[in-house]
């Protein structure tokens, strides 16, 4: 695998952990103010995007990590 290709995967697992941290924080600061719950539907849509996010980018990068021989400079 090139090194393009490598750093594109590397982006969108850094994109995936970001939005899946941010989403889960703003869904557990929902859960604790529930009094403001006209976002509660949109942030639990984001959370349910998020966590796939987490896990696709989890998943990549332990295939990036197992794969010793795509990742030669």
């Amino acid at each position: 695998m090139n090194s393009s290709v490598k750093r594109l995967i590397n982006v969108l697992s850094a994109i995936g952990y970001l939005t899946s941290i941010g989403f889960l924080v703003a869904g557990f600061v929902n859960i604790r103010h529930d009094d403001v719950f006209w976002w509660a539907y949109p942030v639990m849509v984001l959370m349910a995007l998020g966590i796939p996010a987490f896990i696709t980018a989890g998943l990549s990068y332990l295939i990036g990590i197992g794969f010793k021989p795509w990742h030669k400079n």
